[in-house]
C-alpha cells in the first residue's frame, strides 16, 4: 500500500472498491480518531473553539460557560472569564498559531472524509515529495559527472590556447629575426622614403629664374632697378614680350666667388631672381639663352664691365642639394654633363648615352 499525505493528516490510501465497501460509521470513527476533541464535551472541533495558550487544551465556545473552574486547570479557568490578563504577547501568538493549525487539521479531515464517501482517488497538490536516499545519490553523481565533463572541456581549450600562443610566439620570433638580419637595409629604405617624401612635398613646378653674374656696380636696391637690367637682357635675347609674364623681381644675394672679365680684373657680382606666372615662360627664356650662347654684361649695357651673365633655374632646397652632389660625383666619374630641369636632376656619361634621372641621393650610385 502507498501512504499519501494531505495537509497535516497522514492516512492509508485505499482503493476505490474498498472505500465503497466501508460503512459510514467506521469512516467517521477513523476520521474522529485523528481529530482532537473538545476537553469538555469530547466532540470533534467542527464548531468555533478556544485554545488554552498554556496547556494547549481546546474548548468549544459554547462549552466555556459550562466549565467548572474548580475541576479544570488554573490556566484553563481563565478562559471562562475571557482570557488570562497575565499572558504575554508570546502566549497570545501561540494561541493564535495553535488555533490556525487545529482549524487546518479539521478542514483536511472533513475533505478526506467526503472524498472517501465519493470514492475519489485523492492526489493532493500539497503532498510533500520526499526524495529517497538513492535518488539523492543519483542526482549528486549526475552533478559530479557534469562537473568532470566541464573540467575536461576547459582543459582541452586551455591546451589548444597554449598551442596557439606557442605558434604565435614562434612567428613573432621569426619576424624579429628577419628584421634584425635586414635592419640596415630597412633603415636605409626608411631614410630614402623620408627624403623622397620631402622632395615630393617641396618640389613644385618651378617658375623662378636666377640671373647670375651682374656687376655689383649696377643698381639693384629696388625691384624697378632689377627690372631695367632684366628687360635689357630680354631685348638681347629677342624675347621682349616675356616681360608681361613676370610676376616679381627680388634680390638674391652676392655671388660667392668674384668673376673676372677678359682683362683678368676681379669684378664683384650679385644675383637676382625673376618669378614668372607660369613655368613655360621661364623655360622659353632658358632655351633662348642656350641658342644665343655666351652673354656678357657689356653686351646689354654699352661701356659696362665685361662680366659673364648666366641664367639658372632656381631649384628647391632638396633638388638643389641633389644637383650639387650629382655635379661633384659627375666630375669624379668623368661625366659629360649634369643638369637640372623642372626640379629634376639628370646626368649623361657622354654624347649619345641615355640621360640618367636622379630622384634621391641613393640614385647617385647609378653614376659609375
Amino acid at each position: 500500500m502507498v501512504v499519501k499525505s494531505v495537509g497535516h493528516l497522514n492516512y492509508t490510501h485505499i482503493t476505490e472498491l474498498r472505500v465503497q465497501r466501508l460503512e459510514l460509521p467506521i469512516v467517521c470513527l477513523f476520521c474522529a480518531e485523528q481529530i482532537v476533541s473538545c476537553r469538555h464535551c469530547h466532540k470533534p472541533k467542527d464548531l468555533p473553539i478556544t485554545t488554552c495558550a498554556a496547556c494547549g487544551a481546546c474548548y468549544h465556545d459554547d462549552c466555556l460557560p459550562r466549565l467548572n473552574t474548580r475541576l479544570v486547570k488554573a490556566c484553563c479557568a481563565g478562559l471562562v472569564e475571557g482570557g488570562d490578563p497575565d499572558l504575554d504577547g508570546v502566549a497570545e501568538r501561540r494561541r493564535t498559531d495553535c488555533a490556525l493549525a487545529v482549524s487546518a487539521i479539521r478542514v483536511d479531515a472533513r475533505t478526506a472524509f467526503l472524498d472517501a464517501r465519493r470514492g475519489l482517488l485523492i492526489d493532493s497538490v500539497d503532498s510533500e515529495v520526499d526524495m529517497s536516499g538513492s535518488d539523492t545519490l543519483d542526482a549528486l553523481g549526475t552533478i559530479l559527472a557534469g562537473q568532470k565533463s566541464l573540467e575536461a572541456v576547459v582543459a582541452r581549450q586551455g591546451a589548444r590556447l597554449e598551442e596557439l600562443l606557442l605558434a604565435t610566439n614562434a612567428r613573432i620570433n621569426e619576424a624579429l629575426a628577419a628584421v634584425s638580419a635586414n635592419e640596415q637595409r630597412i633603415t636605409q629604405l626608411l631614410e630614402d622614403h623620408e627624403r623622397l617624401k620631402t622632395q615630393v612635398v617641396t618640389v613644385r613646378p618651378s617658375t623662378e629664374l636666377r640671373v647670375h653674374g651682374v656687376p655689383i656696380s649696377v643698381p639693384h636696391d629696388t625691384p624697378e632697378a632689377l627690372a631695367v637690367t632684366f628687360k635689357a637682357l630680354l631685348a638681347l635675347l629677342g624675347s621682349t614680350d616675356s616681360v608681361q609674364d613676370v610676376q616679381e623681381y627680388r634680390f638674391f644675394g652676392n655671388d660667392p666667388a668674384p668673376r673676372r672679365d677678359s682683362t683678368q680684373q676681379a669684378v664683384r657680382t650679385f644675383s637676382f631672381v625673376v618669378t614668372f606666372k607660369q613655368p613655360i615662360t621661364r623655360n622659353y627664356i632658358l632655351q633662348r639663352k642656350y641658342k644665343h650662347g655666351l652673354i656678357k654684361y657689356a653686351d646689354i649695357q654699352q661701356g659696362g664691365p665685361d662680366a659673364e651673365i648666366r641664367l639658372y633655374e632656381l631649384l628647391p632646397g632638396p633638388a638643389y642639394r641633389l644637383f650639387q652632389a650629382a655635379k661633384e660625383r659627375g666630375r669624379e666619374r668623368k661625366y659629360a654633363s649634369v643638369w637640372a630641369r623642372d626640379g629634376r636632376v639628370f646626368a649623361c656619361k657622354s654624347v649619345g648615352f641615355e640621360p640618367i634621372q636622379l630622384v634621391t641621393e641613393a640614385d647617385l650610385e647609378k653614376l659609375v
